[in-house]
């Protein structure tokens, strides 16, 4: 087989259904489903469904886990940076919007919204005492 648009709905179900720590594994995977593939296309084909590799294996964006509790969305934050009402909150790749998402649960009247990327949510403040307020909520938590 050779359908690009099957073998990425394969793996869009493999991906739900198993953990895969390796991109190995899941082209094991793939050609058990008649899909004899290497790992250059499986790369090309988790960049294009916009899978990322987490601690726990490759992972799909709307599958990522939200953090509930402060310390484990802390865990994924890599450096926070302020700027004025904006605080910029760096994260592992492919981990800004499950803590964007976090902290848009708090509902802390400091925070206007967030924007997250990648590896990055941009936090925007009501104000400057605000932001510098989230900031020290934020860093003295992750020592």
């Amino acid at each position: 087989m050779s359908n690009r648009g099957t073998r990425l709905r394969l793996i869009t179900e493999l991906l739900r259904r198993h953990t895969f720590r390796s991109q190995m594994q899941l082209i094991e995977h793939l050609r058990k489903h008649g899909f004899d593939v290497t790992q250059a296309t499986v790369s090309r084909d988790l960049r294009s469904l916009g899978a990322v590799k987490t601690p726990q294996g490759y992972s799909l964006p709307t599958d990522m886990p939200v953090p509930t509790r402060a310390g484990d969305a802390l865990e994924l934050v890599t450096g926070v940076d302020r700027v004025r009402f904006t605080v910029v909150v760096h994260t592992h790749v492919g981990h800004a919007q499950p803590v964007g998402v976090y902290i848009d649960s708090l509902g802390l009247s400091e925070v206007v919204g967030c924007i997250a990327g990648d590896n990055t949510v941009m936090v925007v403040c009501r104000n400057e005492k605000a932001a510098a307020h989230f900031m020290k909520q934020l860093v003295p938590a992750k020592d």
